[in-house]
């Protein structure tokens, strides 16, 4: 959703926690107290999986590995708390 000031707001924030099981490689850099990320793309390099993670402020970089997981999925309010916290 586009505010009125141009501003995007995400009106289903999602926080998705994944695992990497057996990692074979890394290379990550960049890390700073704002990382924030454009998006993750996942490549599957048989038998690897490769995650990219595009950097739009601080961490950025990949991890290939062989086997990603989904651990968690849980819904945040517009603080970007777990919806429903008090």
């Amino acid at each position: 959703m586009v505010l009125p000031n141009g501003f995007y707001v995400d009106p289903f924030p999602t926080l998705v926690t994944f695992r990497c099981d057996g990692v074979d490689d890394n290379e990550l850099g960049g890390f700073n107290f704002q990382n924030v990320l454009n998006g993750l793309h996942f490549e599957r390099l048989d038998p690897l999986v490769q995650v990219e993670f595009s950097a739009i402020h601080g961490v950025g970089g990949r991890v290939t590995c062989y086997q990603v997981s989904v651990v968690d999925v849980v819904a945040l309010n517009g603080q970007g708390e777990p919806a429903g916290a008090v």
